[in-house]
C-alpha cells in the first residue's frame, strides 16, 4: 500500500463501472477523500468511453485516469475494488478479484440467484462486501422496517413501494429486496425472491405476504 497522509494510509481503489450513474457520482467524490486514490476506471468492453479521461465524465476538468476495460490491469495497482456496473459483469468482476486477491465491495444489483453460489466461493477467499443499497440511510430504513415488521400483529400488511429514475435497470431494486428481505426475517418468513416479488396475482394477495409496487421513474 502506498505511504499514507496526515488523514491515515492512503488507499488505492479500482471502479468497476465508471460510465455509470453511481460510478461517476464515485469519481466526482473521491477527490473529497486525501486518503483515497482512484488508481482504475473500468467500463464495458463495449463502453463508448475507453480511452477517455475520466474528467471527461464528470466534468471536472482533466484527471489523467483513463477509462479502460482492463481489470486484471487495473487490479494490480489497486488495493480494493468497487463494482457499481451490470448484472451480466459480476461473474467476471468476483473471477478476477479471487484470481488477484482483492477485497471486493459489490453495489451491483439485479444478479440471478445463481450466483449466490460464487459469491459463497468468493467470500471464502477474500473479503467481500455485498450491499444493495450503501447510503446510512438505507441501513437504517431496513434496521426500522424489521423492528415495524417484527411489532406491528401479522394482520398490519407490509407493501414497498419501489420509486426509481426511469433508466433503473432491475426491478425490484436491490433496496426493495433488501427491505423486504428485512421484514419477511422479522416476521420468521421466507424472504420473497425478485422473481416472486415481481409476479403479482389478480385478486386480494394472501395475508401474510409482502407486496412490492414499482411506480414511474423521476
Amino acid at each position: 500500500m502506498p505511504a499514507g497522509t496526515r488523514h491515515g494510509p492512503l488507499c488505492r481503489v479500482a471502479l468497476v463501472g465508471v460510465t455509470g450513474r453511481m460510478g461517476r457520482a464515485l469519481l466526482r467524490a473521491a477527490p473529497g477523500f486525501p486518503q483515497l486514490i482512484v488508481t482504475g476506471a473500468i467500463a464495458s468492453p463495449a463502453s463508448l468511453a475507453l480511452g477517455r479521461d475520466t474528467g471527461e465524465l464528470t466534468g471536472s476538468g482533466r484527471a489523467n485516469l483513463t477509462v479502460t476495460s482492463d481489470l486484471a490491469a487495473a487490479l494490480a495497482q489497486a488495493d480494493v475494488v468497487i463494482d457499481f456496473s451490470s448484472a451480466d459483469a459480476i461473474g467476471a468482476t468476483l473471477a478476477a478479484c479471487r484470481a488477484a486477491g482483492r477485497p471486493l465491495l459489490l453495489g451491483t444489483t439485479g444478479f440471478a440467484a445463481s450466483l449466490e453460489l460464487q459469491l459463497e466461493a468468493t467470500a471464502r477467499e477474500i473479503a467481500l462486501l455485498v450491499a444493495a443499497n450503501t447510503s446510512v440511510g438505507a441501513a437504517l430504513l431496513a434496521a426500522l422496517t424489521r423492528i415495524a415488521a417484527k411489532s406491528l400483529p401479522e394482520s398490519f400488511d407490509i407493501d414497498i413501494l419501489d420509486l426509481h429514475h426511469r433508466l433503473k435497470q432491475d426491478a425490484p431494486s436491490g433496496t426493495a429486496l433488501a427491505l423486504g428481505r428485512a421484514a419477511a426475517e422479522a416476521r420468521g418468513l421466507t424472504p420473497p425472491t425478485a422473481a416472486e416479488a415481481l409476479s403479482r396475482p389478480e385478486g386480494p394477495r394472501p395475508e401474510g405476504t409482502i407486496g412490492f409496487d414499482r411506480a414511474g421513474g423521476r
